[in-house]
């Protein structure tokens, strides 16, 4: 990922994938951005949403508690943790 067309090409692509649950390719697509940006608050949510979704309460679970290390305040992570 080169530029910042790109981070946004592929977190776009992402929430598109996610929408149409296809929350597998999603993690894909989001996995390339946070490779390169680790403490991504959002990224890590959406990870964690869509491993969550996919059945996968361990990796869900691992993506909301970074997510909290990163910013100890998040709702979004507390209540998905919570489910």
């Amino acid at each position: 990922i080169n530029t910042k067309y790109d981070k946004e090409a592929s977190i776009a692509s992402g929430d598109i994938l996610k929408v149409l649950r296809n929350p597998s390719l999603a993690i894909v697509f989001y996995n390339k951005i946070l490779r390169l940006e680790p403490n991504n608050f959002d990224l890590l949510v959406k990870i964690g949403e869509c491993y969550q979704e996919i059945g996968n309460t361990k990796l869900a679970a691992d993506n909301f508690n970074k997510a909290l290390s990163v910013s100890s305040n998040s709702d979004a992570a507390l209540n998905n943790l919570e489910k």
